[in-house]
């Protein structure tokens, strides 16, 4: 199975831990889902070291992962004109830090590009540095996006095991220097599972499987 696979089941499994026929509507769930996709997919590329092994491929997912969190935006938009005060002065906490982690990663994939990458930093080293700190904090922001909204991630066990992973993927350093050569997941195949993943995630709690 595809780490990706993996950290999709993980993190959508996450919010069946309490509630789980919790649902509001198959379109409303959908987009959710795609929303701990997205987190899913963000996860998956700030492993340590992944990056490394192919570059070009890190950066082709980076795209995609961009790819499903404007769907996951935009879908929201479309679907309830209503959320469009959820993006106007006096929002939410939460709708700001999940804005700010796409324009954060936006700026991220920006500043990974050459000859931005060089004219910015002095060398790749310094690179690699603030691409991981940067990187970081789109994913905690996006993580507080998620659990501040207050939907599916109720329960304390929840939001610790939540907490477990971001942990593992972020500050486990040397624990993720085991995985041998993986299978390369491409934009296809993580837009596809992210598609697949919301449209289950909203089956399982509209049809009560």
């Amino acid at each position: 199975m595809q780490l990706l696979a993996v950290f999709l089941l993980v993190v959508l499994g996450l919010t069946f831990l309490a509630v789980p026929t919790f649902g509001a509507g198959w379109a409303w769930d959908a987009d959710n889902g795609l929303g701990f996709a997205a987190l899913a997919g963000l996860l998956y590329l700030s492993i340590p070291g992944i990056a490394r092994r192919d570059v070009r491929a890190h950066q082709r997912l980076s795209y995609a992962v961009l790819a499903v969190i404007l769907l996951h935006a935009l879908w929201f938009l479309l679907a309830d004109p209503a959320a469009l005060e959820y993006i106007k002065p006096g929002a939410p906490a939460y709708m700001w830090t999940g804005l700010l982690s796409v324009l954060l990663l936006f700026v991220l994939m920006m500043l990974a590009q050459m000859p931005t990458r060089a004219r910015v930093h002095r060398s790749y080293g310094v690179f690699r540095y603030w691409h991981r700190v940067l990187g970081a904090a789109v994913v905690l922001l996006s993580a507080h996006h998620v659990v501040f909204s207050g939907y599916y991630l109720r329960n304390g066990w929840q939001l610790a095991a939540l907490a477990t992973l971001l942990l593992l993927v972020l500050a486990g350093g040397g624990l993720w220097r085991w995985l041998p050569p993986l299978r390369r997941s491409t934009p296809v195949t993580l837009l596809s599972m992210s598609l697949l993943a919301a449209l289950a995630f909203s089956a399982i709690r509209n049809l009560g499987l």
